[in-house]
């Protein structure tokens, strides 16, 4: 086990003691090379490089992270590129397939409208996983704009409260016959 754990206090408030004797052993040997004057100049030293070695870690672990993710990105548009029409067409109608989004752009590519069902984003939002929840609420608001849900409604709402608010859905008619039916899923009575 590190000497440092995330959940240990007594090993986290170690931190601030060594801290503090490491900048006081600073300014002591700062005295003992340039005197009075380096009793402040020491410790200043080194909480500068201190901070700028920490901003340069930063720096760097941002675009090592940004290409490794474009790197990845890269390698699944590449890969479904490939994929026949028809294969698109499967993983488009499959809204909780990890590639539905790399699918459904590709196949706007190729000039073709895809549309998951309805019901199948409304299987997503009755799923046990909150984040399964959260894309099945955000593909049903791009794909189906005319579902609406009350205020309030959440992908942290449990299951059975997905499945009462489905179950009341009922579609009303709207004013013009080319728009899609409007579903009024609004449940305050």
């Amino acid at each position: 086990m590190p000497w440092f754990a995330p959940n240990d206090m007594s090993k986290r408030s170690l931190i601030l003691p060594i801290a503090a004797a490491f900048l006081i052993s600073a300014a002591v040997a700062g005295y003992a090379i340039q005197g009075a004057a380096g009793v402040f100049l020491f410790p200043l030293a080194i909480i500068s490089a201190t901070l700028c070695l920490g901003i340069t870690w930063f720096i760097v672990d941002c675009v090592v992270t940004y290409q490794r993710h474009a790197a990845r990105v890269a390698q699944v548009r590449a890969r479904v590129s490939r994929l026949s029409t028809a294969e698109l067409q499967e993983i488009a109608a499959t809204p909780s397939h990890p590639d539905f989004g790399f699918a459904f752009v590709a196949l706007a590519r190729r000039g073709i409208q895809a549309k998951p069902e309805l019901k199948s984003l409304l299987d997503m939002l009755v799923s046990s996983d909150a984040s399964v929840r959260g894309r099945g609420l955000s593909y049903l608001f791009a794909f189906y704009p005319q579902v609406r849900f009350q205020n309030g409604a959440s992908s942290s709402d449990s299951p059975e409260i997905w499945r009462e608010r489905i179950s009341r859905m009922a579609p009303v008619p709207t004013a013009s016959a080319t728009e899609p039916p409007r579903v009024d899923c609004n449940l305050m009575q």
